[in-house]
């Protein structure tokens, strides 16, 4: 017969093509088959040939965890150690409140399984929940509590209950409802001998009844997800060394030590304990509370591993290190000893050692190395100088004080004498060198874990610097008080308790960093359980009852290696909050997509104040605030973790919707001088509710653990100068300052100088007194050099007009006669009678001045007055006359004018009356200024500053100082004022009260109205010209055009002053136009109706009238003045005066303008008699400049006419309201009908002004006074006409000064600060505070309040808070006095936390719990080392013993004020009970009725309930009649405190200078320049306003390095201040896994899959091939590899086979490989069409490798349930088969295949018996094509196969009436036999079948038979069989029928089958 025989050499299946086109050797479907594609056993060749499936074996025994839903999330395979590592969880704690039996356990562990023994060992076990039914856990119920009636805080467990049980867990009994009946139940304690099981909080609850169940449950630290979808699988999973990383996208990325876990795990079913390394035995490891120092917190530390454990990020500390002065002279203060040292023969020499006792020796505090100074106490000339070597303890030398001590003598001085003698011992201080003198350390410090990560830094401490007294002086160059004067000092609290510390830190690194330097060094490594610094000093130490943080002391200067540069960047570690994706490269740990940051939903304010204390003083500087300085402040927060945000800066909301006013701050704190004598510090309050409402929930995020402070300060460096002398300079005006020339660098001619300290006292200077230096001289300038030496003085002669000494002065006239003569002359002659050879003698030195002196006497000849002129007038010669002989003459450079007029002068300041009956008598003064170069002007630069009131009160200090005022420049100056009536005084001039002929005002000119009256009240308005008809009518006057006339005023004006280029400067009281003003909120500060136009903000206003001289800011007269001048240019311009020399002026107008504009400027008026000085004060303002007038064009009318309105009065009040109400009715077009006037053809369009402000200056003190011009005596208005056709001369005044000689000051000079020069404003911001949590928890509680801290009580009080004094008994509580107030201990429940408070009573030297004065209410501010305030509010007094309830209170009380008693009473409704030292509250509607800190004050049972007295006066809070709801309690000391303290304000310790008290503020050692300066902090950040929750799908960041050999894992470093990102190309979609194939990293994204090299960077070809890599970055070039395929988001369908790696791409329907040859489709092998079909559908697809058979697995999570695993096999190229095992995880390691489902590992190729997968069987199928000539109809007769046993069936005997019936065969005799047989045999025509196959010559054979037929299938032309095609598989068919495939299905067999047909096993 004719056959078709198949073979399965191709081994896959193959279901895209058609079925007639399968080819040979490939099958349609295949299930738990495989085919072999190498060599057999034995060398015998097997390729091509089908074999069912070897099955796999639970390898892990008994279930790993409970049964409750455990599934595997995770696995990985490590090579090294041939173990796989499998993650399982049952976390699923929805329904875990659904307890209907138990006990259940619910819990997440990692499994090790050992691929070559099958030994499985729990690595981690996280037991997080217990849940069991009531009756399971009390079978008796009455073992349960009852608290009906008496509360209960100990529960009783059976035993075995509790062995499962953990500390801090939660307690739910659940009620019949399941509700919580024990609410808040927290587990403190378990005594697993027991049972016993004690709560943080008492319950009430009796929980023998109602109870259904309990829940237990604790805080997960694995917390793995459940398996629900492919979004909770944790795909990135890596080891390096022992070091098992893993994350989830969920949670934290974590990290576990493998080995050490192991250790701390007992069972599956045992929490782990961590445990730490014996530092002093690297081979064993202990309980991590074993180096956990007793303590007495509430609760007590306990080995259980928390997530905190097993973060790859790593907790830094949060407080700093805190620094102890110890003042030595003060501890080790001198003792008193009797002890020999010489003895008869023998004297003691250096290296002698000594030891001797006292008691004393017990309370000193040597150190070794100190230096002793021993005196005889009977000659102190005899001493013995000895180093302290150490203290004796019995034989021993020991460290720490006893009574006796051993000492080496160094040196002698003097005779020791023989025998036993009184010394006295001391300790000699001023040997040892100042540590870090000329430096400002700070020290910080860092964790070192015990997996050798290093977390980052500590906040850093205050600065290690004490300076001395205040000793500044100019003599000595610098600040000897800015210098460090610490001997030795200590460093604490760098070992946190366990509470605030992780258990697995095992070392701490003390850092030091100097300022100006980015070094940071250790200066000692303090390791846990090897240096005694960790065991001595933690933990309380009894002797001193302190508690004990850490402790060294630091005795000399020495360092250690320096740390990395990149640390003092590393703020804290940017781990990802969570990140899918992860992997290992260059030893590097590296993650991809993953979360950074948080969203901050609500806005949060910063409240800032600084707050100032007056304790500085010279000899006690104190830490401070620099004044003069802007300051803002940002806070930053952190997670638990210690990420952080960027600063937010400080802005805040005061105000109220209700009241109307809102306000928004930025929050900037400006610090004013005044406070420069003080100590000054920042208080800081969070603000996080909007008033009124808004969209803040006023309450932090969850996420916010804590807040740091950060401030911005961005001035540059300043610098002080200590002034050495001061000199007058040539101008009066300035002052010349010499300072040392070591300081020369400090300044320069762009400096300002600001006097801080007054030149000769100790007092601040805290005016601003901010000076410009105008100039600078490194040499003494001239004119200080000059020595002005009084020669003496000279009479001067009276004579007759026909004597030649007449100089116009008589007897007869000298007291009414001006001397004009002596006034105009250039000599005087002198009679040889009052010269008597004055001058005889002279050898000229330098040159002589001379000024004249009058004298006024009486008739007797004492003088009764005296005036010295101001001004000395250079002599230029003297010579002897000749005739007459023995005159003198003396000759000079310029006339003496009114320095000689001492008849005006004594008439102006004491009357003419003074003159009566008495005589002026003439002296001339001679004065030699010999320019002399002193020995004070050696070493010294000179600064040249202007000249003001503070200069000549705070540093000019002179002895008999006379100043003289010296008219200087002149200037004449008109006035205009367009109203009617001149304002001045008519009573003090010609022109007050005058209306002014304006008709006639000028001469010249057109004059201001030439045919019409005009007044002039109207100037300004209206336009001019071009025919308009703007007229305006009157009662007073006829028709006119104001705005013409206006412009003809001025034409007319300037003409009239023959001013054509110039102009005439006047006081300005003229309306103008239009303009423009610089400043608008000076017109609006006059307050005068009608001066400026609606609205009066406008910044253009129209029509306004300056004010000319008006009162201004003076306190009386008249002290602001308006000065203008005309002049042309455009609009706005700001530019100087025109100069006028032409009208009576010295010098030109600018001169003028550029005085007034500068303060101090002096001046008088020329006519005012009584000579008054004014002083230019405040900060003058130049306008731009306005219209005079304003042009009109195109004929329209503005202003319109006023057609018939009449103006009944003339004010401008009237006219303003008036005409503006006209002009508001003018159309908008025609309002634009005005333009402004023509300024290139009108010359006086325009004005310019200047308004300052003067006062009248105290001629006998230079002061300025707060007067203006008294128009009393003087009224300049009063001597002009307003109209500007009259003139008045204004002189600049000068000073000069005479007699007096300087006072310099051998101590305290002035001191001056250079003011810092304008910075670049970048936006950093600098710590400032250490992190303060946000709200109490047991890990930050000492974070808050340190234990021993001193403790501060404030109180709000009739709406003021204040510090309230608790030390004294004032309150009539004792006696006694209380001091010491401290934190004694911090404790805590479940949900409340107390301080219990001690003080020291003084009389009973006792310290106790301190009950008084500390109320419901109060604020507690705990003092931190580090300067630092932290504070919460007292919430309750409670008991002193666990769990701490409240106290008993007094209740169903009411209080009401006793009237008119004293003191003041209340009465009580009930006084039962009531105690002197209780603490009132309101309650119900009088709780805010009620002050906090009210007691009861002093009773006595014989006081009575209506004599009650409180310890706050009743009259000032309580209202008469009106009763109070109080309850009343005794304190007991230990206090509640509200645990949300980030809503009360803190007092920061920040600093950035020392205040000496006297003004100085010094930042800078020694205050040299360039010497060290104190920084404004360590750690710095800035903001940035789009932080938020950021996901970076495309990014990529990675660790630092790991270097197992060199010992250094920075795998938790992620510092952002390095390049530690990568971005990739966002079009590639988001990240998904990251696999290191040689050095790169494969990048597997969403849409695209690329390699990124790692420590190298790709250099390309300009085809775009990478040829060559060069090293730069850790993540270098991404390049994507050839094919639009990503791995969608199914990371975890990647397999890895060595260089291979498998994956799917949903979104493209494909699964890939990517190999050294790129990326290949594999699943268009045959199977493209049905991927592209049924991958979507899923869940997740789980990639697994079976190393065994070389066949990556894909396993598919399907939503219809239908779920599959298919098998890709690289030897045969194809997808062989389905398998009917499905794995939740599975990995080959050590070339075994592991795969795990539900709670169990199972080993795969383990089980003989065949088909057997997770202990369930399945069949193994296969479908084979015979689709040969599928064209030809074909019969199939028989079929055959060759290859392992078939399935026989036996054959069972049939009787049939009777008859036995057989089949006549003999193969099915015997019992059944399981193996091949085809099921189903079909074509596209009809089926058939094949019984069991019978052996025949080593073939399996039977024939081909049809099926039945039937009416239902009944075919006419049917044969047996037919049909066409080929069939797939190899058996001898005959053509009897037609087959086209045929199903061949495998019953298990014993043993693996083999047969010829390549089939594959399912």
């Amino acid at each position: 017969m004719p056959e078709i025989k198949h073979t399965f050499t191709a081994g896959k299946m193959n279901k895209d093509l058609d079925e007639r086109l399968v080819p040979n050797g490939e099958y349609r479907d295949a299930m738990n088959i495989q085919v072999r594609t190498t060599s057999g056993e034995d060398g015998v060749g097997d390729a091509g040939t089908v074999q069912n499936l070897q099955g796999n074996t639970n390898v892990t025994g008994e279930s790993i965890h409970g049964d409750i839903n455990t599934i595997c999330v995770a696995s990985i395979g490590n090579e090294k150690n041939d173990k796989a590592y499998f993650f399982f969880t049952n976390g699923d704690s929805q329904g875990i409140e659904q307890v209907a039996s138990g006990p259940n356990y619910y819990i997440d562990s990692i499994i090790e399984q050992d691929a070559n023994t099958d030994a499985t060992v729990p690595v981690v076990v996280d037991f997080f929940a217990l849940t069991d039914t009531f009756a399971n856990v009390f079978p008796v119920a009455g073992n349960a509590p009852d608290g009906s009636s008496t509360a209960w805080t100990v529960i009783t467990f059976p035993t075995t209950t509790a062995s499962f049980l953990r500390v801090n867990m939660t307690l739910k009994a659940l009620g019949d409802d399941g509700s919580n009946l024990t609410p808040g139940a927290k587990i403190r304690s378990i005594n697993t001998g027991t049972g016993a099981v004690t709560l943080y909080n008492e319950q009430s609850v009796n929980l023998q009844s109602g109870c259904s169940a309990f829940v237990f449950q604790h805080e997960r630290a694995l917390n793995f997800p459940l398996d629900v979808g492919s979004k909770n699988k944790i795909t990135g999973v890596n080891i390096i060394d022992d070091l098992l990383f893993w994350t989830d996208n969920l949670n934290e990325p974590k990290k576990i030590n493998i080995k050490r876990s192991i250790e701390g795990t007992a069972s599956f079913t045992s929490h782990t304990q961590l445990l730490v390394t014996d530092p002093l035995a690297a081979d064993n490891v202990f309980s991590s509370s074993e180096f956990v120092n007793p303590s007495f917190f509430t609760s007590t530390a306990n080995n259980d591993l928390l997530e905190e454990h097993i973060t790859v990020i790593k907790k830094a500390p949060r407080t700093p290190i805190t620094i102890h002065v110890e003042n030595r002279n003060e501890i080790l203060s001198n003792i008193s000893i009797t002890a020999q040292f010489a003895y008869s023969g023998f004297s003691p020499s250096t290296g002698t050692t000594y030891g001797f006792s006292n008691v004393a020796f017990s309370d000193s505090n040597y150190v070794i190395g100190d230096i002793l100074k021993l005196e005889l106490e009977s000659d102190n000339e005899v001493s013995i100088t000895a180093s302290f070597t150490s203290y004796i303890d019995g034989a021993n030398n020991v460290s720490y004080p006893t009574d006796s001590i051993n000492i080496e003598v160094v040196s002698i001085e003097g005779n020791i004498p023989i025998g036993e003698v009184d010394w006295i011992i001391a300790v000699d201080v001023d040997i040892k060198k100042p540590l870090f003198e000329i430096k400002f350390p700070r020290f910080g410090y860092r964790y070192k874990y015990e997996d050798g990560e290093y977390s980052s830094f500590s906040p850093w401490s205050e600065i290690a610097f004490e300076p001395g007294g205040y000793d500044y002086d100019a003599k000595k160059g610098y600040n000897l008080g800015m210098v460090n004067n610490i001997v030795e000092f200590k460093l604490k609290d760098f070992i946190p308790v366990y509470t605030q510390r992780p258990l697995d830190v095992v070392a701490v690194d003390i850092l030091f960093k100097s300022e100006g330097s980015p070094n940071v060094y250790t200066v000692k490594t303090v390791t846990r359980g090897k240096d005694l610094e960790w065991e001595l000093f933690t933990g309380l130490n009894t002797l001193t009852s302190e508690f004990e943080t850490g402790e060294i002391s630091i005795t000399s200067e020495m360092i250690h290696n320096a740390l990395p540069s990149n640390q003092i960047l590393r703020a804290w570690d940017n781990v990802p909050r969570y990140a899918l994706a992860q992997e290992i490269s260059a030893n590097r740990l590296i993650y991809g997509n993953y979360v950074q940051g948080y969203d901050i939903k609500y806005p949060v304010g910063l409240i800032q104040n600084i707050s100032s204390s007056d304790i500085a003083a010279p000899s006690n500087p104190q830490r401070s605030v620099k004044t003069i300085r802007n300051y803002k402040w940002g806070m930053v927060f952190g997670d638990k973790y210690g990420r952080e945000t960027p600063v937010l800066s400080s802005s805040y909301v005061i105000g109220s919707t209700d009241a109307g006013n809102l306000t928004s701050t930025t929050g900037d704190v400006i610090v004013e001088k005044n406070l420069c004598a003080l100590k000054n510090s920042f208080t800081l309050k969070q603000s996080w509710s909007t008033p009124g409402g808004g969209s803040s929930n006023g309450a932090p995020e969850n996420w916010m653990e804590y807040v740091k402070y950060y401030v911005k300060e961005t001035s540059n460096e300043y610098y002080n100068l200590a002034l050495d002398r001061w000199y007058y300079a040539e101008n009066d005006d300035n002052l010349w300052l010499s300072f040392p020339s070591a300081d020369r660098n400090k300044v320069d001619e762009e400096t300002y100088l600001v006097l801080k300290k007054e030149h000769g006292t100790e007092n601040a200077v805290i005016e601003p007194a901010r000076y410009k230096i105008i100039s600078i001289e490194n040499e003494a300038p001239d004119y200080i050099k000059i020595d002005r030496r009084t020669m003496g003085e000279v009479q001067l002669p009276l004579g007759t007009s026909g004597s030649p000494e007449f100089i116009g002065l008589t007897t007869a006239t000298s007291i009414t006669t001006q001397p004009t003569a002596l006034m105009t002359s250039k000599s005087i002659v002198f009679t040889n009678g009052n010269w008597e050879g004055f001058l005889d003698n002279y050898v000229k030195r330098g040159e002589l001045k001379i000024r004249v002196i009058g004298r006024l006497t009486d008739s007797s000849g004492n003088t009764l007055q005296e005036i010295k002129s101001s001004e000395f007038i250079t002599l230029n010669n003297f010579r002897q006359k000749t005739t007459p002989s023995g005159d003198w003459e003396v000759f000079f450079e310029e006339s003496l004018n009114q320095n000689a007029n001492m008849l005006t002068q004594f008439t102006t300041l004491y009357g003419s009356s003074a003159l009566t009956g008495n005589t002026i008598e003439y002296f001339v003064e001679f004065q030699e200024e010999v320019v002399e170069n002193k020995p004070e002007f050696d070493g010294r630069f000179f600064v040249l500053i202007e000249r003001n009131d503070i200069l000549q009160e705070k540093v000019e200090k002179l002895t008999g100082l006379e100043i003289n005022y010296v008219d200087a420049e002149q200037f004449v100056i008109a006035y205009v004022d367009s109203q009617e009536n001149n304002p001045g005084n008519s009573g003090n001039g010609t022109f007050g009260g005058d209306t002014a002929d304006w008709f006639n005002a000028f001469s010249t000119g057109n004059g201001p109205m030439p045919n019409e009256t005009f007044s002039p009240i109207w100037m300004g308005m209206g336009c001019s010209g071009y025919g308009q008809n703007t007229s305006i009518q009157t009662t007073n006057f006829d028709s006119i055009n104001a705005g013409v006339q206006t412009s003809n005023f001025w034409a007319s004006f300037d003409a009239y002053h023959n001013e054509t280029n110039a102009h005439r400067v006047y006081i300005d009281g003229a309306r103008w136009a239009y303009g423009y003003y610089d400043q608008t909120d000076y017109l609006q500060q006059d307050g005068v109706p009608g001066q400026y136009t609606s609205p009066p903000n406008d910044p253009d206003p129209e029509w306004y009238k300056p004010t000319a001289l008006d009162q201004g800011g003076a306190a009386s007269g008249l002290g602001r003045m308006v000065l203008s001048q005309n002049a042309s240019g455009s609009l706005g311009d700001q530019q100087a005066w025109n100069n006028d020399t032409e009208a009576g002026g010295s010098v030109g107008y600018d001169t003028l303008r550029n005085a007034m504009m500068s303060v101090d400027t002096m001046f008088r008026f020329a006519d005012d008699q009584s000579n008054t000085i004014y002083r230019v004060v405040g900060t003058p303002i130049q306008t731009q400049k306005v219209h005079n007038y304003q042009n009109g064009y195109n004929g329209n009318n503005y202003p319109p006419e006023f057609n018939g309105n009449v103006i009944t009065g003339i004010n401008d009040n009237s006219i303003y309201n008036l005409f503006n109400s006209i002009i508001n009715d003018v159309s908008a077009g025609d309002q634009e009908q005005c333009e402004p006037c023509n300024w290139v053809s009108q010359a006086h369009c325009n004005r310019s002004s200047i308004i300052f402000e003067f006062r009248k200056v105290d001629k006998d003190t230079d002061l300025t006074t707060d007067d203006g011009i008294n128009t009393g005596i003087f009224d300049p208005r009063s001597h002009l006409p307003h109209d500007g056709s009259g003139t008045i001369n204004i002189i600049l005044v000068k000073k000069s000064f005479s007699s007096g000689s300087k006072i310099v000051p051998d101590e305290d000079r002035a001191i001056w600060e250079t003011e810092p020069k304008e910075d670049v404003g970048l936006d950093i911001y600098y710590e400032a505070s250490h992190a303060i949590p946000m709200k109490l928890k047991e890990n930050n509680m000492l974070s808050f309040a340190s234990i021993g801290s001193d403790i501060v009580i404030s109180r709000d009080f009739n709406s003021s808070s204040s510090e309230i004094n608790i030390e004294a008994s004032e309150n009539g509580y004792e006696d006694s006095l209380y001091t010491n107030h401290r934190l004694a201990n911090m404790l805590f429940t479940a949900d409340s936390f107390y301080a219990l408070i001690t003080s020291l009573n003084t009389t009973t030297g006792a310290t106790a719990a301190h009950v008084t004065n500390i109320g419901i209410g109060d604020y507690i501010d705990f003092k931190h080392k580090s300067g630092t305030q932290t504070r919460t509010k007292i919430l309750d007094h409670v008991s002193g013993t666990a769990p701490h309830l409240p106290v008993t209170r007094l209740d169903n009380r009411t209080i009401t004020i006793n009237l008119g008693t004293d003191p003041q009473t209340v009465a009580i409704s009930n006084i039962s009970g009531v105690t002197t030292g209780m603490n009132i509250i309101g309650v119900g509607a009088d709780e805010d009725n009620v002050p906090s800190g009210m007691f009861v004050f002093n009773y006595s049972d014989d006081d009575g309930a209506n004599n009650l007295q409180l310890s706050e006066d009743a009259a000032l809070w309580m209202t008469a009649g009106q009763s109070y709801s109080v309850e009343l309690m005794t304190p007991t000391g230990y206090y509640e405190i509200d645990q949300d303290i980030y809503k009360y304000r803190v007092k920061l310790g920040w600093h950035n200078c020392w205040s000496f008290g006297n003004g100085v503020e010094s930042d800078r050692v020694r205050d040299d320049f360039n010497a060290a300066t104190v920084d404004n902090g360590v750690k710095v950040s800035t903001t940035f306003t789009s932080y938020g929750k950021e996901t970076k799908a495309s990014g990529m960041i990675y660790s630092g390095i790991y270097n197992s050999t060199s010992g250094v894992n920075d795998l938790n470093e992620f510092n952002m201040a390095e390049k530690i990102t990568k971005d990739l190309n966002p079009s590639y979609g988001s990240i998904q896994a990251m696999k290191t194939r040689d050095r790169d990293v494969v990048v597997f994204t969403e849409d695209k899959v690329m390699k990124v090299l790692s420590n190298k960077d790709a250099v390309f070809n300009a085809d775009g091939n990478p040829q060559l890599v060069a090293t730069n970055r850790v993540l270098g070039e991404a390049i994507p590899f050839s094919g639009d395929y990503g791995i969608s988001k199914n990371p975890e369908s990647l397999a890895v086979d060595n260089y291979r790696m498998y994956f799917t791409d949903v979104q493209r329907g494909a699964v890939l490989r990517l190999s050294m040859d790129g990326l290949t489709p594999i699943s268009n092998v045959g199977m493209k069409s049905w991927f592209r079909e049924n991958l979507k559908s899923n869940r997740s697809i789980l990639g697994t490798f079976d190393v065994v058979n070389g066949e990556y697995n894909i396993t598919m999570d399907s939503i219809t349930g239908n779920d599959k695993t298919i098998s890709f096999n690289e030897g045969s190229k194809g997808w062989v088969s389905f398998k009917s095992f499905l794995p939740k995880e599975g990995l080959s390691v050590s070339g075994t295949y592991l795969t795990a489902f539900d709670n169990k590992i199972y080993k795969h190729y383990s089980n003989v018996d065949s088909n057997t997968f997770y202990d369930e069987f399945a069949d193994s199928s296969i479908t084979v094509m015979f689709n040969d000539m599928p064209s030809t109809v074909k019969s199939f007769k028989t079929i055959n196969y060759e290859g392992s046993q078939a399935r026989i069936n036996q054959f069972t005997t049939v009787t049939q009436d009777g008859v036995t019936y057989t089949d006549a065969e003999y193969y099915n005799i015997f019992p059944n036999k399981l193996g091949w047989f085809v099921s189903d045999f079909r074509t596209d025509m009809q089926d058939g079948k094949v019984y069991d196959f019978i052996d025949k010559e080593n073939k399996w054979f039977n024939k081909v038979c049809g099926q039945a037929t039937t009416l239902n299938n009944l075919d006419p032309n049917e044969f047996t069989v037919q049909g066409i095609g080929s069939p797939n598989a190899a058996p001898v068919i005959t053509y009897d029928e037609v087959v086209e495939e045929v199903i061949v299905e495998d019953v298990v067999v014993p043993d693996p089958s083999e047969f010829t047909l390549t089939i594959k096993n399912e």
